[in-house]
């Protein structure tokens, strides 16, 4: 019995941990980490393919054979491990390296290094397609290569990454479909392809296999077909975003069944049917985005079980019946509504409860068929910015309306009504916040007064209004002009500039732009333009910079443009363009980021030669017949075009007669549903 006692006891004396008076002094030094010859090589062999556009680059100053350096688990964005000390960490965020320019192909030495784990390329400069190599490092579990330039398809390689859990592409001017190979990665919990320019259906193996998916960023592609049934295998989805593709169909009723989704975007697309009934079941929604699409029916009932949304827009679309307040009384965090152009009517009656929109700050009512001002918006003490546009509101804007929400407004619309005045000048309302107030279209007297001042985007204030005259306020503003961020202290009346970039314009430019032959500057940069640069562009005689980069551009750079003699700075990089570059006149003075993304395009200044094309010669500075006969009418779609707003376009009085007499109800569309009903990424 005494040695069996002992014997537990020393049993339990070895659990203890070691102890000594050594111990007590110094602790264990972890010994250290030294990486392989031959990863080492591969590693500089990497870096001696960089090249920095900064001399004070510091992405690789710690990766050399100085001293203790020589160790390459030291370095920076290195990381070795396992028994075996070998590399498998390369994260280049860590350091400079967004500056950096690298070549890489399938020989490229980083995919020796088989051992990698984790591969973050976020902004490192490739200007090359995918290489198919990458699907050699099996044991890759993250990998990031967002804003990385590549282009081209994805390699269907990449299937190969089995143990892959994290994959973003995110960012890169991609083609072709997603790979149905993708769908053998069945550990994968994060999928970002966001904005990728990918076109073609969902693989269905897509939806069926990636059981362990959790987020999935879609959007900003060319995505088309139904949403298919089987995402309801998803089931640990907790954000989907498959907003500004081209999917079409219903909504799939099996949607509902996703109960830890917290995130829904699947605006801008061309969506149809009705909203599920049964939606309200996904109880751990924060955002539901179903903006911009055809939707048809009434807003569900179920809507009221989604008490944790924070954000909720359901316009533009073409809905129908009396929305209650009632169903948002649950809703007491959310702060985003958006309802506008929803085709739905409100429901204000004065025992609707609002209790649900105490903490709404954005509020999107335009085309509500609201017959007077709401009475519950009087309470809503956090609301910053309210659209009111496209109603029926007559007379005058009620005292207690701006007495009491002017103070806390910065932007306010009420373009597009029957409002006749104001029952005080403005400067008696306390509107220190005010930003922007939108009062065109007023019916003033029987008639349809359009304001002096253009909506900039920034402040608008009628000079004269219901008998009433109000100051005209100097506003700064903030613009992209000739690739460059430049803050206007004041609105000059001669600046003719249209900016309508990042937005998510979907079709061609259409020829009738050239109607607006005053223009110095046009940028319709990051949005999802298709077709081919019109020709009639080079009638714009005026131009000083012209930004088409980022969209999905098809067919060669009109030679046409080689005319524009003041066009200073010129940008088509990132789009899908072909054949040769024009030369001559300012074309001689652009340099390769001008093209880059493209690779389609040849001649100078890219060192890729035209062979079969040869160099196109300078155009000629006359114009042809056929510009002059160009196209005049607007034919972007509306639905695409309330997204964007016109930031700092202001024209002639001869271009404002030719373009807003013809064109007025474009306008109206347009900047009447611009700010609120936008959609953006959280």
């Amino acid at each position: 019995m005494m040695e069996k006692t002992l014997c537990i006891f020393l049993s339990f004396l070895s659990l203890l941990p070691f102890s000594s008076p050594l111990s007590f002094q110094s602790p264990v030094t972890p010994p250290t980490l030294w990486c392989h010859k031959d990863e080492r090589a591969a590693l500089l062999e990497f870096k001696g393919s960089a090249r920095s556009r900064s001399p004070q680059n510091s992405c690789f100053n710690s990766w050399n054979l100085e001293g203790e350096a020589r160790n390459c688990c030291s370095w920076l964005g290195v990381t070795c491990g396992g028994p075996l000390s070998h590399v498998i960490g390369l994260d280049l965020r860590l350091g400079d390296c967004h500056q950096v320019s690298v070549s890489i192909n399938s020989n490229t030495s980083i995919f020796r290094l088989i051992h990698l784990q984790v591969l973050n390329l976020d902004g490192i400069d490739f200007n090359s397609p995918i290489p198919s190599s990458l699907g050699n490092l099996q044991s890759l579990r993250e990998m990031t290569a967002s804003s990385c330039k590549f282009y081209g398809p994805i390699p269907p390689s990449l299937g190969n990454l089995t143990n892959l859990i994290s994959l973003d592409l995110s960012f890169n001017s991609l083609q072709g479909p997603i790979p149905s190979e993708i769908a053998s990665l069945q550990q994968l919990q994060t999928l970002d392809l966001y904005g990728c320019h990918l076109q073609g259906p969902i693989p269905p193996p897509l939806m069926s296999n990636l059981t362990h998916l959790k987020y999935v960023e879609l959007s900003f592609n060319s995505l088309q077909g139904p949403i298919l049934q089987s995402v309801s295998n998803l089931t640990q989805l907790v954000r989907l975003d498959l907003s500004a593709n081209q999917f079409n169909g219903n909504i799939p009723p099996s949607i509902v069944n996703l109960n830890q989704l917290a995130f829904l975007r699947l605006d801008s697309n061309q969506i149809t049917g009705e909203i599920p009934h049964h939606i309200g079941n996904l109880t751990q929604l924060k955002e539901l985005d179903l903006s911009f699409n055809r939707l048809q029916g009434q807003i569900p009932i179920s809507l009221s079980k989604l008490q944790n949304l924070y954000s909720l827009r359901l316009g533009p679309n073409n809905l129908s019946g009396m929305v209650q307040l009632d169903i948002f009384s649950g809703m007491e965090q959310l702060e985003d509504l958006i309802l506008s152009f929803s085709k739905a009517s409100l429901s204000t009656g004065p025992t609707e409860s609002t209790r649900g929109l105490q903490n709404v700050i954005t509020l999107g009512l335009a085309q509500s068929n609201l017959k007077e001002f709401p009475l519950f918006l009087g309470k809503l003490d956090n609301l910053r910015e309210l659209d009111l546009s496209c109603n029926h509101l007559s007379g005058e804007v009620p005292d207690w309306f701006l007495s009491e929400r002017l103070q806390s407004l910065s932007y306010l619309n009420l373009s597009g009504n029957f409002l006749t005045a104001f029952p005080r000048d403005l400067s008696y309302y306390n509107s220190s916040r005010l930003m922007s107030l939108d009062l065109r279209n007023w019916r003033y007297m029987g008639e349809s007064h359009t304001q002096e001042n253009f909506y900039l985007g920034v402040t608008v204030y009628s000079s004269r209004l219901g008998g009433h005259e109000y100051p005209s306020y100097d506003f700064t503003m903030t613009i992209v002009n000739k690739g460059v961020k430049m803050e206007y202290q004041k609105i000059f009346g001669y600046l003719k500039v249209v900016d309508l970039s990042s937005n998510i314009f979907i079709s061609e430019i259409p020829d009738s732009i050239t109607c607006l032959d005053g223009l110095h500057l046009l940028n319709l940069s990051n949005n999802l333009l298709t077709g081919s640069i019109p020709s009639s562009l080079g009638a714009l005689t005026q131009l000083e910079a012209l930004d088409l980069s980022r969209n999905r551009l098809l067919g060669a750079i009109p030679p046409e443009i080689a005319r524009l003699t003041f066009l200073a700075f010129f940008d088509v990089s990132y789009n899908n363009l072909s054949g040769p570059i024009p030369q001559g006149n300012q074309f001689n003075s652009f340099q390769n980021g001008s093209y880059q993304g493209n690779p389609g395009l040849c001649g100078e200044p890219l060192s890729r030669e035209c062979p079969s094309f040869g160099l196109l010669p300078p155009s000629s500075p006359k114009g042809s017949e056929e510009d002059e006969a160009s196209g005049m009418s607007f034919e972007i779609d509306w639905k695409a075009a309330i997204v964007g707003y016109v930031v700092a376009f202001v024209i002639s009085v001869i271009i404002w007669h030719r373009v807003i007499t013809k064109y007025a109800n474009w306008f109206a569309k347009m900047s009447g549903m611009r700010q609120l009903i936008s959609g953006y990424r959280v």
